[in-house]
C-alpha cells in the first residue's frame, strides 16, 4: 500500500506508505535500530548518494526504512507529494529557513529564541547570504 488515494483517513494512517511484503511480512512497520547500512559496492553507494536509489540506505542520519514509512504516510495523510522528516528541531528551523529565504534574504525575529537558533541566525545563514537584524534594535532604530 502506498498513498492510498481511496481510502479514508483513519485506513492511510495505519497503512499508507508501508508495505509489508518488503519488511518480511510484519504487520507493524519495524523499528530499525541500526546506524549503518550494507553497501555491496561502490556503484550502490554513488547511487543512493545521487538519491538514484531511493529504497536503499547508507547512514541513518540520512534516512532508514522506519523514517521513510513516516514520510510517505504523513504525505497519503495530508495529501501531499512528499515529506521531509527530520531527527532534530534546529534541523527544522535550518531547513524551513532556507526555503522560505531561498538563500538570500533578510530574517527580523527578537534575540529572546533558542540560543542554537540565535547562533545559526547570527553566523551560519549569513554563508547563505541570509542576514539577521534583531526585532527590538530595528523597532526602537526608527
Amino acid at each position: 500500500m502506498e498513498t492510498l488515494p481511496d481510502c479514508k483517513f483513519n485506513t492511510k494512517r495505519v497503512h499508507a506508505g508501508y508495505r509489508p511484503e518488503e519488511h518480511h511480512y510484519a504487520s507493524s512497520v519495524p523499528i530499525y535500530q541500526t546506524a549503518a547500512f550494507g553497501l555491496t559496492n561502490t556503484e550502490v553507494a554513488e547511487q543512493i548518494v545521487t538519491g538514484q536509489a531511493t529504497d536503499r540506505f547508507d547512514y541513518s542520519r540520512d534516512g532508514d526504512p522506519t523514517g521513510q514509512v513516516l514520510e510517505k504516510r504523513i504525505a497519503a495523510l495530508e495529501r501531499g507529494v512528499g515529506v521531509v522528516a527530520v531527527a532534530s528541531g534546529m534541523l527544522a528551523i535550518s531547513f524551513t529557513i532556507l526555503n522560505v529565504t531561498e538563500c538570500g534574504g533578510q530574517i527580523i525575529a527578537p534575540v529572546n529564541l533558542y540560543g542554537s537558533t540565535l547562533d545559526e541566525f547570527r553566523n551560519f545563514f549569513s554563508n547563505y547570504g541570509i542576514n539577521f537584524d534583531d526585532k527590538f534594535k530595528k523597532q526602537f532604530s526608527r
